[in-house]
């Protein structure tokens, strides 16, 4: 057993975890994403390869911005995943604020209540 004190050894072939996102690594995002909506998300033309590198490009700057805010180093892949899930969780948020009189509207309300504590969902605009 590995007391508080000792640090635990990795196990080999188990994969580490990555640290949490901070809520400055968040806001951060939230910015980048702001500033480059169309050219992360905008639609693919006539050439959709050459769109889907330049997207990949600028989910990479988003990384390379996020890590000089002092943010961790992630890939861009989870990144993107990251602002996926952001956005889940915001169309959540704002669609049980509409829900009114049934008791699983309250019960979510408090689940997405103490969420926000962790998450600015209010840097994510829902379109």
């Amino acid at each position: 057993m590995v007391s508080k004190s000792q640090s635990a050894v990795p196990v080999p072939g188990k994969k580490a975890r990555v640290t949490n996102y901070s809520q400055q690594e968040i806001l951060v995002l939230c910015d980048y994403v702001r500033g480059h909506r169309e050219l992360l998300f905008g639609k693919a033309g006539h050439c959709s390869q050459k769109v889907e590198q330049r997207k990949q490009r600028h989910w990479e700057e988003a990384a390379r911005t996020i890590r000089a805010a002092g943010g961790a180093d992630r890939p861009w892949k989870r990144l993107r995943k990251k602002w996926v899930d952001l956005k889940v969780l915001a169309n959540k948020y704002n669609n049980n604020k509409k829900a009114t009189g049934n008791i699983l509207s309250k019960i979510c309300s408090k689940k997405f209540a103490q969420r926000s504590n962790r998450y600015p969902l209010t840097c994510i605009q829902v379109e």
